[in-house]
């Protein structure tokens, strides 16, 4: 459902890309730096990653996330909606780019795998959550009076 409240949206699409975008940095660059230069980027590392775009990306991510989000209702589960829906967009949008990319570069099957894992299981998931949680909790207005079930 598209937000008639485009304030709603810019708030929670921002608080999702502000999540998603700190679990990445967490993931990617501080906890298994060493493991994705070895199997997802050989030969330059993240010597070739524009932060700028990459932040773009993100928030066009969060921004598309927060505009089509469900908005169930507050006495539903909100957080098991917002999951759902990050593992959704996790499959629709991030799963099949990142399988195109890796198929340009020399990745290897367990980097593939384990960088998928993440975005299906975790990275979007928070988004969503936060996304939705934002939506129904934070910005209760936002919800229409009737709400898909």
């Amino acid at each position: 459902m598209i937000a008639a409240d485009y304030r709603s949206t810019l708030l929670a699409g921002g608080a999702g890309t502000l999540a998603m975008w700190i679990a990445a940095f967490g993931w990617h660059h501080l906890l298994l730096s060493e493991f994705y230069v070895q199997n997802l980027f050989p030969g330059n590392g993240f010597s070739q990653v524009s932060v700028p775009l990459l932040f773009l990306g993100y928030l066009l991510l969060g921004l598309s996330m927060a505009w089509v989000a469900p908005r169930p209702a507050p006495d539903q589960r909100v957080g098991l909606a917002g999951l759902r829906f990050g593992f959704v967009m996790g499959m629709v949008a991030v799963a099949p780019m990142s399988v195109m990319i890796f198929a340009v570069r020399e990745a290897t099957p367990v980097g593939i795998a384990l960088d998928l894992s993440w975005h299906l299981l975790v990275e979007q998931p928070l988004g969503g959550f936060v996304i939705t949680w934002v939506l129904v909790r934070a910005l209760p207005q936002a919800r229409p009076a009737t709400a898909r079930r």
